[in-house]
């Protein structure tokens, strides 16, 4: 297979089909474009290949610091939001969102952010009848009043 360029607008087309960047990456290279997953990730990333990757499809509650976006909690959050969403995910992280949502469930906790930490994340006590979904609600205090507006 010879280098070649790549197409952005071929990319952008199938990805927004439906398919994964690695299944991008299969098709590209039956055609004899050798181009990885990392290039296809970069396009999106300097906005060449115009596409949702997923990252504003809810899940995060929070303005997340720089240093927390890609932490395993608001990863598993993001990905939990497109399973709701009836979006699809990367085989990868279907057993790790399970296994995420099945340690939550066991220990009836709910994902928690603290900006002024260095972890930013953290597991706590879900508040029965407060805590609806799988973070707590930032929204309203301990006794169900709300305390916040939403963050655009």
């Amino acid at each position: 297979m010879s280098a070649q360029k790549l197409d952005d607008s071929e990319v952008e087309q199938l990805l927004r089909s439906g398919l994964t960047q690695l299944r991008v990456v299969e098709i590209l290279k039956t055609q004899g474009v050798s181009v990885s997953q990392s290039a296809i990730s970069q396009a999106i990333s300097t906005g060449r290949v115009k596409v949702d990757t997923g990252r504003t499809s809810g899940g995060v509650p929070w303005r997340l610091k720089p240093e927390h976006r890609h932490r395993h909690a608001a990863r598993m959050l993001r990905t939990q939001a497109r399973l709701d969403q009836g979006l699809p995910i990367g085989k990868s992280l279907t057993g790790q969102v399970r296994a995420w949502r099945e340690a939550l469930e066991a220990d009836d906790s709910v994902v928690h952010y603290d900006p002024d930490t260095e972890e930013g994340f953290w597991r706590v006590p879900r508040r029965p009848g407060i805590d609806l979904w799988w973070y707590r609600d930032p929204l309203v205090d301990d006794n169900g009043y709300p305390v916040g507006r939403p963050v655009n």
